[in-house]
This record gives structure tokens, sequence and C-alpha cells, in this order.
């Protein structure tokens, strides 16, 4: 049996560690934390590891640390600010049976709009920090015209050759300061995904029906209000894993994509093919056997790439997993950058997992055998658009994180983490999420 074949257990069993890693999360939550900063910088190694490029991984894990302890603590005190003044409007909203839509329209629409602004103006007000962060750090650190100096709070600072490493920091510091955005984000959206089940279990959805045909105008069939009542009945009734999806559906955004590419190719040459943040212009190819999408086609896709994967989202089959691992490889068989794409990948791969609570990155390996494989799952996608292999890869990855992680509880004295016994119609109900993609 070849090394993928297996890929149907080794999801299950994914999924089975998945739920057990959820009900021990908040009694590990102080190992999570730090586990979860660990596989951080691991990721950025690995993944410039396998492109050839990047820091070691000790110069590496000491950039990490100083980005994610002083540009987190600024984010930290505006998103708790942010969040504690969103609480307080949403709990001033009335919620009465039959009642709650016209409470939260007649009695409520400027605290929410408000509200919505603030959401708004979070994400400027993290570039804005961002842009501050950059002023004075890449001054402290490139004072010198030939070292770079980074702090430690164990050993002091650390010289780095300056005109050595010069691309290879820019690269390693792009990529960590791409993870803790992509951080403040994910975490706005976990927030937004709390408040979001509890209006959508008030709303009213004949009260939405009669609103819609009061206000608006039926004219040249143009609205269909049994499509639009239909389609909020499917939001509304959304499990909490499908709601996820249709947040993470908006992580694999043209915009939002854009947003994170300008960030992982600041300053950086993008193999001149296109500006930092901008989609290629040009070909891109491997080989005579492997050539990505044509440019003029990139933006079709790229926005048919998010607009399925929220479709999906809607549907009873949806998994997370799975989806991941096909938005990654899409992204992938596109390439609609000029450089960067399979960084941008993964972390539209640990997104989905983030998003759905796990407590940490899965960190794809740079060894020669796990890069073959890799490079095995993309060929095997990119000829048949089946995912099989990557989601074996994924899931063998993702049980060595579990090997680890009880390597260390185990030392510590503390119970290993178990899979969790699922039942014989939740392995069915992953069956059919398995055929529903393809495989």
């Amino acid at each position: 049996m070849s090394w993928w074949e297996n890929y149907e257990e080794e999801f299950i069993e994914m999924v089975a560690y998945y739920e057990a890693i959820l009900e021990r999360k908040e009694d590990l939550k102080e190992f999570f934390d730090e586990y979860k900063k660990e596989t951080m910088y691991r990721m950025v190694f690995e993944s410039n590891t396998i492109e050839n490029e990047g820091l070691a991984i000790n110069e590496t894990k000491k950039l990490s640390l100083g980005i994610d302890n002083e540009l987190n603590t600024s984010l930290k005190e505006a998103f708790l600010n942010l969040t504690g003044k969103a609480d307080s409007q949403i709990k001033a909203i009335e919620f009465k049976e039959n009642t709650s839509l016209i409470s939260l329209v007649n009695n409520s629409l400027e605290n929410f709009m408000n509200e919505t602004i603030d959401f708004e103006s979070y994400s400027t007000l993290i570039f804005q920090e961002i842009e501050k962060y950059l002023y004075k750090k890449m001054h402290s650190y490139f004072n010198d015209e030939n070292l770079i100096f980074l702090k430690d709070s164990l050993n002091g600072k650390v010289n780095i050759n300056y005109k050595e490493t010069m691309k290879e920091f820019q690269i390693t510091f792009n990529q960590i300061f791409l993870l803790t955005v992509n951080g403040s984000f994910t975490d706005l959206l976990l927030f937004l995904i709390k408040r979001a089940e509890m209006i959508l279990q008030n709303i009213d959805i004949n009260l939405i029906e009669f609103l819609l045909k009061e206000h608006l105008s039926q004219e040249k069939n143009e609205i269909n209000f049994e499509e639009i009542k239909e389609f909020l009945l499917k939001i509304k009734n959304l499990s909490e894993e499908n709601l996820r999806g249709v947040v993470c559906s908006f992580l694999s955004s043209e915009q939002y994509l854009k947003n994170m590419h300008e960030l992982v190719a600041n300053k950086l040459a993008n193999n001149d093919n296109g500006e930092p943040g901008e989609y290629r212009h040009e070909a891109a190819f491997i080989d005579m056997d492997t050539t990505f999408l044509q440019a003029s086609l990139i933006n079709g896709a790229m926005k048919n790439l998010a607009e399925s994967s929220f479709d999906r989202a809607l549907q009873k089959d949806y998994n997370f997993i799975l989806e991941a691992c096909k938005n990654s490889a899409l992204f992938i068989k596109i390439h609609p950058f000029g450089d960067f794409n399979g960084r941008i990948s993964r972390l539209m791969l640990n997104n989905f997992y983030i998003m759905n609570n796990l407590p940490f990155f899965i960190v794809l390996r740079s060894n020669s055998r796990d890069k073959k494989k890799y490079i095995e799952a993309m060929k095997r996608y990119y000829d048949t658009r089946k995912i099989d292999k990557f989601l074996s890869l994924i899931c063998k990855t993702f049980k060595k994180h579990i090997d680890e992680i009880n390597d260390s509880l185990d030392m510590a004295g503390l119970e290993i983490i178990h899979g969790k016994i699922l039942s014989k119609e939740e392995k069915e109900s992953l069956k059919a999420s398995l055929r529903f993609y393809g495989l």
C-alpha cells in the first residue's frame, strides 16, 4: 500500500484527536499557549527551509518571540477595548420572542451601526499599529549599517551580520509579522462568531420577510423573496462548524490574501512578477508539465475559490479539515502571486484549523522525505483535483504533533491525550464528507 492510501482511517483518527484536544484545551491552556508560539516560529522556519530561504531556527525563534511580545502588547490592548465596548452594546440589545428583529432595527440600530463601524475600524487600527511598530523597530534593528541587534531576555543582545543575512532576515521578519497580523484578525473573527451565533438565534425569519416586502419593491422580478428567505434560514440553522466555514471563506477572499501577500513580500523582489499585494502579470511554471494558471484568468479563479468555499460551507457534509486541504491545494494550482504562494497557502491551511479552535499550527516539515510527499501531493491535485495525498500528509503531520504533545505531557506526569471514541454515526458522517469532497 502506498504511503497515502490509508487516508480515510487517518482522517477519522485526526478528527478523534481534534475532538479530544478541544476537551483538554482549557485545562492545558498555559501549555497550549506556549506550544502555539513554538509551532508558529517552527512553521516560519520550515516554510522558509522548504523554499531554501530564511534565518536559522534559533534566530527565527528569537525574532518571533520579540515581535510576538512587543507588537501583541499594543494590539491586545486595542482588541480588549474594542471587544469590551462591543459586548456592552450587544448586551444592551433586548431580545424578546417575536420582537427580536423589530427591537434590533427600531431601538438599537444606532448602537448596532456604531458597533459595526468599530469592527471595521479595528482592521485599520491593526495596520496603524503595524506601521508604528515597523518604523520604530526597523530603525533600532538597522541603526548600524553592518549589524542587526535583536533583544533576547535571557542572553542580552544577539548580533547577526546584516550584509550576509539581509534578505534572509527580511523574509523571516515578514513571515512572522504576517502570522502576527493574521492572528489578530482570526481573534477578531472568533469573537464575531460568538456574537453572530447569539444574534442568529434570535432572528425571526418571518419578520425579516415582512420588512423586506414592506421596504423593497419586486420590480422586474429582480428580487426573489423566497430565495432570500431560504438563504436566511440556511444561515440561521447553520451548525457552528458551518458558520466558521462561512467566516473562513473571508480569509480566502481576494482582498484578504492580497493584504497578506503585501506583508509577506514587503521589500522583496517577488520574482519580478507583480508588486507585493498584486497578482502576477506573467506566466508561472515549474517545468513544461507544470504550468500554472494564465495571468488573465487569475482574478476570476480567485473569486471563484472564495465563493465556492462559501457555498460549500452551507452544505451538510462540509468539513473544515477537508476544506482546508482543498482551498490550499487549489491556491497552489492557481499560483496567483509572483512569489510566496507556498507560504500563503500554508497560512490559508492553518486559518481553517485556528478558526476551529485548534490551539497550535500544523507545521509541514522541510526534511527531504516530507518535502517529497508535499510536492507529490500538490502534483496529485494539479493532475486530478483530488486531495487524498494532501489529506494523508496533513493527517500524518497532525499525528506527529499529537505524539510531541503527549511526550511533553507524559514527562510532566500529566494524562496524555487519547483520541475520542467516535460513534458509528459520526464515522459515517465523516465518510459522507469525504465523498462530498470527491474522495
